[in-house]
């Protein structure tokens, strides 16, 4: 049997996600994105089937849970302008995420990756200005490309309904 989270840490999850879910600013962060854009694609629907069970991966420790979720706004900060709407939503989120987070686990510590950590490529020390999490300064990485800008989240949250 995979080792898997047990009954009270898979409830505290389920809850943390359920939150973020339900909340109108994480519409853009419920479907995935092209793997071809981004190297570590994350989103809420690939974070809630990680929390299935029956699903394989799935988590098997909170940190786990937490590590994705800061890499979906991790991406979200790197690969949006930073004045775009989805990029503001993000930064919002992500402080109400580090809250719920404190709230489920007083008094404890989720670190965020290390310079040793295989991510460390990705996500750096340098890039450091909110929270302990890494938000890229507008075009301070390497040149990219031109993308197109997502939908903003008021297109997309007329069509939403599910909380």
């Amino acid at each position: 049997m995979l080792p898997h989270l047990d009954a009270c840490n898979q409830r505290k999850c389920e809850k943390l996600v359920l939150s973020l879910y339900c909340n109108s600013l994480s519409v853009p962060f419920q479907e995935p994105v092209s793997p071809l854009i981004i190297k570590r694609p994350m989103d809420l629907s690939i974070i809630r089937k990680k929390l299935q069970k029956r699903n394989i991966p799935h988590y098997s420790a909170p940190e786990e849970l937490v590590s994705d979720i800061r890499l979906m706004f991790w991406n979200c900060a790197k690969f949006n302008y930073e004045d775009s709407e989805v990029a503001e939503a993000g930064r919002n989120l992500e402080v109400i995420f580090e809250d719920l987070l404190k709230e489920a686990y007083p008094g404890r510590l989720f670190p965020f990756p290390q310079e040793d950590d295989s991510e460390s490529e990705e996500i750096g020390a340098e890039n450091c200005h909110m929270k302990g999490f890494h938000w890229p300064s507008y075009g301070a990485e390497c040149p990219q490309p031109k993308r197109r800008r997502r939908h903003t989240i008021s297109q997309k949250a007329k069509d939403f309904s599910l909380c």
